[in-house]
């Protein structure tokens, strides 16, 4: 499970929540953020996307931050980024659950 890659597609305003947290989330890993930085967005649709190819460690932390930014923002009142964020939970989930079924 380990060499296992996961593609995670994502629209800009959620990988914004990942590259930039909300205060009291702790920032992705140094080398995750860059790789993140690094993908080129997808500008030919209505909302810029990326897609970027993950490994299981790294879809995990990137899960981890979006349920932590989930509590941050439902703590504050922002109902926005807290579904941004946790829609984005529930697809990491989808994605990790997949992985572990090949």
């Amino acid at each position: 499970m380990g060499k296992a890659r996961i593609r995670v597609e994502l629209f800009e305003d959620a990988w914004e929540i990942a590259l930039e947290p909300v205060a009291m989330v702790a920032p992705l890993p140094a080398e995750l953020h860059a790789k993140i930085r690094a993908t080129d967005r997808d500008l030919q649709f209505a909302k810029a996307r990326r897609q970027v190819l993950l490994s299981v460690q790294e879809a995990q932390l990137l899960l981890r931050m979006f349920t932590a930014a989930a509590s941050t923002c439902a703590q504050n009142g922002d109902s926005h980024r807290l579904r941004l964020a946790g829609d984005r939970s529930r697809h990491l989930i989808d994605a990790l659950r997949k992985e572990a079924r090949f």
